[in-house]
């Protein structure tokens, strides 16, 4: 488990302080992550804020554009972790299940 100590006046509420074996395994990538990356065979979504602080979203599309069946998005104004309270996010992911399960 790590625990982080940040300060109270730089905390806003959506801060993850404690992060299990688990979590932390879960959202870190194997080593040999392009592998998996080339191994999706269903139809997937890739979503990434604009302004996400932890990757690089304009390398998204060079990164899985070698997989027909993966579509990335970037999400316009949207950080790391807007992404989970965006609503415009939520109707990205709502729209892809629609048209891909017509299929």
């Amino acid at each position: 488990m790590i625990r982080f100590n940040m300060p109270m006046e730089l905390r806003d509420g959506t801060e993850t302080l404690n992060y299990s074996y688990r979590m932390l395994t879960s959202i870190n990538p194997r080593r040999k992550y392009k592998i998996d990356i080339d191994q999706i065979g269903q139809p997937a979504l890739v979503l990434v804020g604009e302004k996400d602080e932890i990757f690089w979203p304009e390398k998204f599309g060079d990164f899985f554009g070698s997989r027909p069946n993966v579509k990335v998005k970037c999400i316009p104004n949207s950080t790391h972790l807007s992404m989970m309270t965006d609503l415009f996010v939520t109707e990205e992911i709502k729209s892809f299940f629609q048209t891909t399960s017509a299929h």
